[in-house]
Protein backbone atom coordinates (compact mmCIF):
# COMPACT_ATOMS: atom_id res chain seq x y z
CA UNK A 1 0.00 0.00 0.00
CA UNK A 2 1.22 3.55 -0.70
CA UNK A 3 2.30 5.47 2.38
CA UNK A 4 -0.01 8.41 3.09
CA UNK A 5 0.30 8.67 6.88
CA UNK A 6 3.53 10.44 7.88
CA UNK A 7 3.41 9.06 11.43
CA UNK A 8 3.08 5.45 10.28
CA UNK A 9 5.83 5.92 7.69
CA UNK A 10 8.07 7.40 10.39
CA UNK A 11 7.63 4.21 12.43
CA UNK A 12 8.84 2.12 9.47
CA UNK A 13 11.80 4.43 8.88
CA UNK A 14 12.73 4.37 12.57
CA UNK A 15 12.78 0.56 12.49
CA UNK A 16 14.98 0.58 9.37
CA UNK A 17 17.40 3.08 10.93
CA UNK A 18 17.64 1.19 14.23
CA UNK A 19 18.23 -2.09 12.41
CA UNK A 20 20.95 -0.67 10.16
CA UNK A 21 22.72 1.07 13.05
CA UNK A 22 22.74 -2.12 15.06
CA UNK A 23 23.83 -4.26 12.11
CA UNK A 24 26.70 -1.89 11.25
CA UNK A 25 27.73 -1.29 14.86
CA UNK A 26 27.02 2.46 14.79
CA UNK A 27 25.87 4.67 17.66
CA UNK A 28 22.27 5.76 18.18
CA UNK A 29 23.05 9.29 17.00
CA UNK A 30 25.12 8.45 13.93
CA UNK A 31 24.46 10.29 10.67
CA UNK A 32 21.48 8.73 8.88
CA UNK A 33 22.51 9.29 5.25
CA UNK A 34 25.27 6.61 5.14
CA UNK A 35 22.73 4.07 6.40
CA UNK A 36 20.58 4.62 3.34
CA UNK A 37 23.58 4.10 1.04
CA UNK A 38 23.50 0.44 2.11
CA UNK A 39 19.86 -0.37 1.29
CA UNK A 40 18.13 2.79 0.07
CA UNK A 41 15.35 4.61 1.97
CA UNK A 42 12.38 2.39 2.72
CA UNK A 43 9.88 5.00 1.48
CA UNK A 44 11.44 4.90 -1.99
CA UNK A 45 11.46 1.11 -1.98
CA UNK A 46 7.76 0.94 -1.08
CA UNK A 47 6.77 3.34 -3.86
CA UNK A 48 8.84 1.30 -6.33
CA UNK A 49 6.98 -1.86 -5.31
CA UNK A 50 3.64 -0.09 -5.84
CA UNK A 51 4.69 1.06 -9.32
CA UNK A 52 5.76 -2.45 -10.24
CA UNK A 53 2.41 -3.73 -9.04
CA UNK A 54 0.67 -1.08 -11.15
CA UNK A 55 2.64 -2.31 -14.15
CA UNK A 56 1.45 -5.84 -13.39
CA UNK A 57 -2.18 -4.67 -13.16
CA UNK A 58 -1.98 -2.89 -16.49
CA UNK A 59 -0.81 -6.07 -18.21
CA UNK A 60 -3.79 -8.11 -16.98
CA UNK A 61 -6.70 -9.03 -19.30
CA UNK A 62 -9.61 -6.58 -19.14
CA UNK A 63 -11.81 -9.36 -17.72
CA UNK A 64 -9.55 -9.90 -14.69
CA UNK A 65 -11.05 -8.72 -11.39
CA UNK A 66 -7.88 -6.78 -10.51
CA UNK A 67 -7.99 -5.06 -13.92
CA UNK A 68 -11.62 -4.09 -13.32
CA UNK A 69 -10.68 -2.71 -9.91
CA UNK A 70 -7.93 -0.64 -11.57
CA UNK A 71 -10.50 0.81 -13.99
CA UNK A 72 -12.64 1.88 -11.03
CA UNK A 73 -9.56 3.43 -9.43
CA UNK A 74 -8.91 5.42 -12.59
CA UNK A 75 -12.45 6.81 -12.46
CA UNK A 76 -12.06 7.73 -8.78
CA UNK A 77 -8.70 9.37 -9.44
CA UNK A 78 -10.13 11.39 -12.35
CA UNK A 79 -12.90 12.64 -10.08
CA UNK A 80 -10.33 13.60 -7.37
CA UNK A 81 -11.74 11.00 -4.99
CA UNK A 82 -9.68 9.02 -2.49
CA UNK A 83 -8.38 5.76 -3.95
CA UNK A 84 -5.27 3.61 -4.28
CA UNK A 85 -4.00 5.59 -7.28
CA UNK A 86 -4.44 8.97 -5.55
CA UNK A 87 -2.55 7.53 -2.56
CA UNK A 88 0.21 6.51 -4.95
CA UNK A 89 0.20 10.04 -6.37
CA UNK A 90 0.66 11.40 -2.85
CA UNK A 91 3.49 9.01 -2.01
CA UNK A 92 5.39 9.78 -5.24
CA UNK A 93 5.02 13.54 -4.70
CA UNK A 94 6.74 13.23 -1.30
CA UNK A 95 9.86 11.56 -2.70
CA UNK A 96 13.02 13.44 -3.77
CA UNK A 97 12.64 15.10 -7.15
CA UNK A 98 9.57 16.55 -8.79
CA UNK A 99 7.94 13.34 -9.97
CA UNK A 100 4.27 12.72 -10.71
CA UNK A 101 2.26 9.73 -11.88
CA UNK A 102 1.08 10.55 -15.44
CA UNK A 103 -2.54 9.98 -16.52
CA UNK A 104 -3.20 6.29 -16.80
CA UNK A 105 -4.21 6.48 -20.48
CA UNK A 106 -0.68 7.70 -21.23
CA UNK A 107 1.00 5.00 -19.15
CA UNK A 108 2.57 1.77 -20.30
CA UNK A 109 5.23 -0.56 -18.99
CA UNK A 110 8.10 1.46 -20.47
CA UNK A 111 6.91 4.74 -18.93
CA UNK A 112 6.53 3.11 -15.54
CA UNK A 113 10.07 1.74 -15.82
CA UNK A 114 11.33 5.23 -16.72
CA UNK A 115 9.50 6.70 -13.70
CA UNK A 116 11.05 4.08 -11.42
CA UNK A 117 14.52 4.90 -12.78
CA UNK A 118 13.90 8.64 -12.41
CA UNK A 119 12.84 8.20 -8.78
CA UNK A 120 15.89 6.02 -8.14
CA UNK A 121 18.18 8.65 -9.69
CA UNK A 122 16.64 11.47 -7.62
CA UNK A 123 16.96 9.44 -4.43
CA UNK A 124 20.63 8.68 -5.08
CA UNK A 125 21.32 12.30 -6.03
CA UNK A 126 19.81 13.53 -2.76
CA UNK A 127 21.87 11.04 -0.76
CA UNK A 128 25.05 12.18 -2.52
CA UNK A 129 24.15 15.83 -1.88
CA UNK A 130 23.76 15.09 1.83
CA UNK A 131 27.11 13.28 1.88
CA UNK A 132 28.82 16.20 0.17
CA UNK A 133 27.38 18.64 2.72
CA UNK A 134 28.65 16.80 5.85
CA UNK A 135 32.29 17.27 6.83
CA UNK A 136 31.95 14.11 8.96
CA UNK A 137 31.37 12.13 5.77
CA UNK A 138 34.28 13.53 3.78
CA UNK A 139 35.80 10.05 3.35
CA UNK A 140 32.70 9.12 1.36
CA UNK A 141 32.92 12.02 -1.08
CA UNK A 142 33.74 10.89 -4.63
CA UNK A 143 33.79 7.29 -3.41
CA UNK A 144 34.49 4.63 -6.01
CA UNK A 145 33.36 1.19 -4.90
CA UNK A 146 36.09 -1.39 -5.62
CA UNK A 147 35.26 -4.68 -7.33
CA UNK A 148 36.95 -8.04 -7.17
CA UNK A 149 37.34 -7.85 -10.92
CA UNK A 150 37.32 -4.75 -13.08
CA UNK A 151 37.69 -1.06 -12.24
CA UNK A 152 36.09 0.62 -9.25
CA UNK A 153 32.79 2.37 -10.01
CA UNK A 154 30.55 5.00 -8.50
CA UNK A 155 27.91 3.19 -6.47
CA UNK A 156 25.77 5.39 -4.23
CA UNK A 157 23.60 2.53 -2.93
CA UNK A 158 24.90 -1.01 -2.55
CA UNK A 159 26.63 -3.60 -0.40
CA UNK A 160 30.09 -2.31 0.53
CA UNK A 161 33.30 -4.27 0.05
CA UNK A 162 34.43 -3.81 3.66
CA UNK A 163 31.25 -5.48 4.92
CA UNK A 164 31.99 -8.64 2.95
CA UNK A 165 35.80 -8.71 2.90
CA UNK A 166 36.61 -7.88 6.53
CA UNK A 167 35.74 -10.98 8.53
CA UNK A 168 36.82 -9.75 11.98
CA UNK A 169 33.89 -7.94 13.53
CA UNK A 170 35.85 -5.39 15.56
CA UNK A 171 37.90 -4.38 12.50
CA UNK A 172 34.79 -4.12 10.33
CA UNK A 173 32.96 -2.07 12.94
CA UNK A 174 35.87 0.37 13.32
CA UNK A 175 36.24 0.97 9.57
CA UNK A 176 32.47 1.40 9.25
CA UNK A 177 32.35 3.91 12.11
CA UNK A 178 35.23 5.84 10.56
CA UNK A 179 33.60 6.06 7.12
CA UNK A 180 30.18 6.92 8.55
CA UNK A 181 31.55 9.77 10.66
CA UNK A 182 30.80 7.98 13.92
CA UNK A 183 34.31 8.48 15.35
CA UNK A 184 34.03 12.29 15.18
CA UNK A 185 34.06 13.95 17.67
CA UNK A 186 33.87 10.93 20.01
CA UNK A 187 37.39 9.69 19.17
CA UNK A 188 38.87 12.31 16.84
CA UNK A 189 38.21 15.99 17.42
CA UNK A 190 38.23 16.93 13.73
CA UNK A 191 36.69 15.61 10.53
CA UNK A 192 39.00 14.33 7.76
CA UNK A 193 38.27 17.28 5.48
CA UNK A 194 36.29 20.31 6.72
CA UNK A 195 33.99 21.98 4.22
CA UNK A 196 35.31 25.46 4.99
CA UNK A 197 38.34 27.17 6.49
CA UNK A 198 38.20 26.91 10.27
CA UNK A 199 38.22 30.02 12.43
CA UNK A 200 41.11 30.52 14.85
CA UNK A 201 38.95 29.31 17.73
CA UNK A 202 37.72 26.27 15.83
CA UNK A 203 41.27 25.40 14.83
CA UNK A 204 42.48 25.70 18.43
CA UNK A 205 39.80 23.45 19.93
CA UNK A 206 40.50 20.79 17.29
CA UNK A 207 44.25 20.60 17.93
CA UNK A 208 45.67 17.14 18.50
CA UNK A 209 45.69 16.18 22.17
CA UNK A 210 49.03 14.44 21.71
CA UNK A 211 51.19 16.89 19.74
CA UNK A 212 49.07 20.06 20.03
CA UNK A 213 50.32 21.24 16.63
CA UNK A 214 47.87 20.07 13.96
CA UNK A 215 44.11 19.37 13.87
CA UNK A 216 43.23 16.01 15.37
CA UNK A 217 41.84 14.33 12.28
CA UNK A 218 41.82 10.58 11.53
CA UNK A 219 44.59 10.89 8.94
CA UNK A 220 46.72 12.93 11.37
CA UNK A 221 46.55 10.27 14.09
CA UNK A 222 47.01 7.42 11.61
CA UNK A 223 49.88 8.84 9.55
CA UNK A 224 51.23 12.14 10.87
CA UNK A 225 51.29 12.59 14.64
CA UNK A 226 54.91 12.36 15.90
CA UNK A 227 54.12 12.24 19.61
CA UNK A 228 53.03 8.63 20.20
CA UNK A 229 55.73 5.99 19.55
CA UNK A 230 53.17 3.19 19.93
CA UNK A 231 51.15 4.51 16.98
CA UNK A 232 54.28 5.41 14.99
CA UNK A 233 55.35 1.76 15.27
CA UNK A 234 51.98 0.58 13.93
CA UNK A 235 52.18 3.15 11.14
CA UNK A 236 55.69 2.11 10.11
CA UNK A 237 54.76 -1.57 9.95
CA UNK A 238 51.63 -0.82 7.96
CA UNK A 239 53.41 1.39 5.42
CA UNK A 240 56.09 -1.28 4.97
CA UNK A 241 53.34 -3.78 4.17
CA UNK A 242 51.60 -1.38 1.75
CA UNK A 243 54.85 -0.84 -0.18
CA UNK A 244 54.58 -4.47 -1.27
CA UNK A 245 51.30 -3.71 -3.06
CA UNK A 246 51.58 -0.19 -4.43
CA UNK A 247 54.24 2.49 -4.95
CA UNK A 248 54.53 4.99 -2.10
CA UNK A 249 56.75 8.03 -1.55
CA UNK A 250 60.19 7.18 -0.22
CA UNK A 251 59.57 9.64 2.61
CA UNK A 252 56.75 8.26 4.75
CA UNK A 253 56.16 11.67 6.36
CA UNK A 254 52.86 12.67 4.73
CA UNK A 255 51.33 16.11 4.36
CA UNK A 256 47.69 16.36 5.42
CA UNK A 257 46.50 16.19 1.81
CA UNK A 258 48.64 13.16 0.97
CA UNK A 259 47.69 11.43 4.24
CA UNK A 260 44.00 11.84 3.37
CA UNK A 261 44.63 10.68 -0.19
CA UNK A 262 46.40 7.49 0.86
CA UNK A 263 43.89 6.78 3.61
CA UNK A 264 41.08 6.74 1.04
CA UNK A 265 43.23 4.82 -1.46
CA UNK A 266 43.98 2.07 1.09
CA UNK A 267 40.37 1.81 2.25
CA UNK A 268 38.77 1.72 -1.20
CA UNK A 269 40.97 -1.06 -2.52
CA UNK A 270 39.61 -4.60 -2.76
CA UNK A 271 42.93 -6.25 -1.89
CA UNK A 272 44.06 -3.79 0.80
CA UNK A 273 40.91 -3.34 2.86
CA UNK A 274 41.67 -6.25 5.24
CA UNK A 275 45.14 -5.07 6.41
CA UNK A 276 43.92 -1.46 6.32
CA UNK A 277 40.97 -2.17 8.59
CA UNK A 278 43.23 -3.99 11.04
CA UNK A 279 45.68 -1.08 11.09
CA UNK A 280 42.93 1.50 11.64
CA UNK A 281 41.36 -0.59 14.40
CA UNK A 282 44.69 -1.07 16.17
CA UNK A 283 45.46 2.65 16.02
CA UNK A 284 42.00 3.59 17.31
CA UNK A 285 42.40 1.19 20.25
CA UNK A 286 45.86 2.57 21.00
CA UNK A 287 44.66 6.16 20.66
CA UNK A 288 41.61 5.57 22.86
CA UNK A 289 43.82 4.05 25.55
CA UNK A 290 46.04 7.16 25.45
CA UNK A 291 42.98 9.44 25.76
CA UNK A 292 41.59 7.42 28.68
CA UNK A 293 44.85 7.08 30.64
CA UNK A 294 47.27 9.69 29.32
CA UNK A 295 49.80 6.86 29.01
CA UNK A 296 51.61 6.07 25.76
CA UNK A 297 52.10 2.32 25.93
CA UNK A 298 52.29 -0.50 23.41
CA UNK A 299 49.17 -2.63 23.89
CA UNK A 300 48.40 -6.21 23.10
CA UNK A 301 45.51 -5.29 20.82
CA UNK A 302 44.07 -8.81 20.77
CA UNK A 303 43.76 -8.66 24.55
CA UNK A 304 42.20 -5.18 24.56
CA UNK A 305 39.60 -5.92 21.84
CA UNK A 306 36.39 -7.39 23.24
CA UNK A 307 35.14 -8.93 20.00
CA UNK A 308 38.13 -9.56 17.79
CA UNK A 309 37.05 -13.05 16.73
CA UNK A 310 36.39 -13.75 13.09
CA UNK A 311 32.81 -14.16 11.91
CA UNK A 312 33.89 -17.40 10.29
CA UNK A 313 33.72 -20.59 12.25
Amino acid sequence: MPDTDACLLQILEDVQIRFLRRMLGLSNNSVITPLYTETGPIRTRRVTLCLRYLKYLMDLPNTHYASLALEENIKLRNSSSACWLSDLDFAIAHLPGNHRLPPLHALDGNRINKLIKAIDFSTKSELQTHIDSWSKLSLLRHRLEPKEEGPAKTQIIGLRHYLTQVSIHSHRRTITKLLCGDLTPQVFRGSPSPLRILTTTEHRIRLCRACNHQPETPQHILFQCPSLPSIISLHSSFIATMRQFRPLPANSVFSDASALHYLKAFIFDWTLIVPTSKFIHDVVVQWQYYLDTGVNQHLDISAVSDDGDSDEG
